[in-house]
């Protein structure tokens, strides 16, 4: 890599409050990326950051900026060019270099702070563009002003294309492992034979996990003579009416809530299936960190799973078949969903829709009749990771693109990076 591209300056403005995806990889690409090129690098946070990230922020950048304070002093909110002369003087430090967006599609006063600062603005679309939280007015506005636009799936650009007329061309940069993830297993895995099928679900428990599905699915299981369990990992607002649905399903021995998992390895290492049952998938980091573990994954085809999946070799994919009318007779199903996903083989967005559970449980009782099958498919996984999840050569594309883009930017306004 170039000395140009090593030492480009990247102030990132990112939502960091909660454990998602988006949170994780950002802390896993500050880790990997401050430890082997010489960048330039500050956050400007959105709130206050997760307890979790606090190490990778602090001690991985040149900086962390908060929306509202200086250190422990609150910038006053009136009047209101206190704030914004500030982060215009935080976005200068970083020019001339990238303000890159994760994912906070329509926030047009991170836009506006950054170009008001010099940089070059790229949004990298990691999922909230199925929603409209900022309005569709505001996201438009962004969409019109922003220089460039990443996407970790070829669902996420045609999410922006398709849903929000974004007209320009948008580069795909799909997920990989996150950059402080452990190394893979090195050999494949086998069917238990001495205790029960362990299936897992990790995921923030919001309607669009369809965790609901997942439940019901062991339902049929036990109700078909298959001795599995099931075991869920992360929070969120459904968790309750979840525990009610297992109450009411009967399966309290069979199903757990875990709460957060903090050794995300160890829960994949403990589970035999990962499924993953959602309604809405950009591009889910849960996947790739499945298929290191050579867990094998059932998901839906929607958005990025097949780009992700490889049906019939590292795990299953089912095409969704019920309407979302038939959502509440699953439960735990209440709360904010995406204007629309992207269905794959119409090359299309359109309303969601639901894997129905009874596919769920027999794609899970479709290994136990062919054990060799999910040996395979455990193997398939391992291989995958090893030939399209490596971190390091995807993380060193991440930053020849943003070279790539900040010296286009250039050439194109005249001005000398």
């Amino acid at each position: 890599m170039g000395d140009a591209v090593e030492q480009l300056s990247i102030l990132h403005y990112a939502d960091m409050s909660g454990m998602g995806g988006t949170e994780r990889y950002l802390a896993g690409f500050l880790s990997r990326t401050s430890t082997h090129y010489r960048l330039h690098q500050g956050v400007s946070v959105l709130g206050r950051e997760h307890p979790r990230f606090a190490h990778a922020l602090r001690d991985r950048t040149r900086g962390v900026y908060y929306a509202k304070k200086i250190g422990a002093f609150k910038i006053p909110k009136y009047p209101p060019a206190l704030r914004e002369t500030y982060h215009r003087r935080v976005a200068r430090a970083y020019s001339p270099g990238i303000g890159l967006i994760w994912n906070r599609i329509g926030d047009v006063a991170a836009l506006r702070r950054a170009k008001a600062g010099g940089l070059t603005v790229v949004h990298w679309e990691r999922g909230f563009g199925w929603f409209d939280e900022e309005g569709e007015t505001n996201i438009r506005r962004y969409l019109g002003g922003i220089d460039a636009a990443l996407s970790n799936s070829h669902a996420g650009a045609r999410i922006l294309q398709l849903g929000w007329g974004y007209d320009r061309p948008v580069k795909v940069l799909r997920n990989t492992l996150r950059g402080d993830a452990p190394a893979a297993r090195s050999e494949p895995r086998h069917l238990p034979t001495d205790r029960p099928l362990r299936l897992g679900v990790c995921g923030r428990l919001l309607p669009f996990k369809g965790v609901s599905l997942a439940l019901h699915a062991l339902h049929e299981l036990i109700e078909s003579g298959v001795d599995a369990s099931l075991e869920v990992a992360g929070t969120g607002p459904l968790t309750e009416q979840l525990e009610e649905r297992i109450r009411t399903l009967g399966i309290g021995d069979r199903a757990r809530l875990l709460g957060e998992v903090g050794d995300i390895e160890a829960f994949y290492d403990r589970v035999d299936l990962l499924l993953h049952p959602a309604l809405r998938e950009p591009c889910a980091n849960v996947i790739p960190e499945a298929m290191a573990r050579a867990c094998p994954v059932i998901a839906g085809n929607v958005d990025g799973v097949p780009e992700l999946v490889d049906d019939g070799v590292t795990g299953t994919i089912l095409e969704p078949s019920l309407p979302l009318s038939d959502y509440p007779r699953f439960g735990a199903h209440a709360g904010r969903m995406p204007l629309f996903v992207y269905h794959p083989l119409e090359d299309r967005v359109g309303e969601p829709r639901l894997l129905d559970p009874a596919l769920i449980a027999r794609a899970v009782a479709g290994y136990l009749e062919d054990p060799a099958r999910y040996t395979a498919h455990s193997a398939g996984a391992l291989r995958a990771v090893r030939d399209r999840f490596d971190p390091a050569p995807d993380f060193e594309r991440v930053l020849e693109t943003l070279h790539g883009l900040l010296a286009t930017k250039h050439r194109e306004t005249g001005t000398a990076p």
